[in-house]
């Protein structure tokens, strides 16, 4: 798939996606600042791209899934990564679930006559110019080589190609490499969120978090 096409991938996600309301407390702040310091102090990121990261509650779930990613990467075998990993992961699945939902009423198609219309759709949609800036961002964030890898071994084991799994990791968990695939939940636990109590026996958490059990 060739960037223009992939860029015009998350464009449509992020338009499907209603945007995110201010819905972080000062507490919530009050942690993410605490989040994004740890991890300049641990070289995950500078001080630039944290203070940019905090100004607005669509940037601050980008920074926070910056952070567990690269977190996760730099090994969670380590104690500080670990704990950092954990905590910015955990505020992400919190904000991730403050996200409104869109509701369409109507009757359920069956997949096979839904997808002409969602083909159809998908060939006219055109991402919003205003949000131009954030779709780059977030395709950056897809590409980078660690996450892609991630995307690509779920894509090996199911078929499903890897800007899809990318897009409904987006979709369903704001891109969390430390929640379900699915859902966004904490992975170091059953789920409790829409599909609940997944996976039916928790495996022990893994040295590579996310693998064993997104597919």
């Amino acid at each position: 798939m060739d960037r223009r096409s992939f860029l015009g991938v998350c464009g449509a996600a992020l338009v499907c996606r209603p945007s995110m309301a201010a819905t972080s407390s000062e507490v919530n702040q009050q942690r993410l600042t605490e989040i994004a310091s740890r991890a300049v102090s641990a070289g995950l990121l500078d001080s630039n791209s944290a203070s940019a990261g905090l100004t607005n509650p669509e940037q601050q779930i980008l920074l926070l899934a910056t952070i567990t990613s690269a977190a996760v990467e730099r090994g969670v075998d380590q104690e500080a990564m670990r704990g950092l990993s954990l905590d910015s992961g955990a505020l992400l699945s919190e904000l991730h679930r403050a996200i409104p939902r869109r509701r369409i009423p109507g009757r359920r198609l069956r997949f096979e006559h839904a997808a002409p219309v969602y083909y159809q759709q998908f060939q006219a949609c055109e991402p919003i110019r205003e949000r131009s800036t954030e779709i780059e961002r977030w395709a950056d964030f897809f590409v980078r080589s660690r996450n892609r890898d991630q995307y690509v071994a779920v894509d090996k084991i199911t078929a499903v190609p890897w800007f899809v799994v990318a897009i409904l990791h987006f979709r369903e968990a704001s891109a969390n490499f430390q929640g379900h695939l699915h859902n966004g939940d904490p992975l170091i636990r059953i789920t409790r969120q829409v599909p609940s109590g997944r996976p039916k026996k928790l495996v022990p958490w893994p040295p590579r978090p996310w693998e064993p059990v997104s597919a």
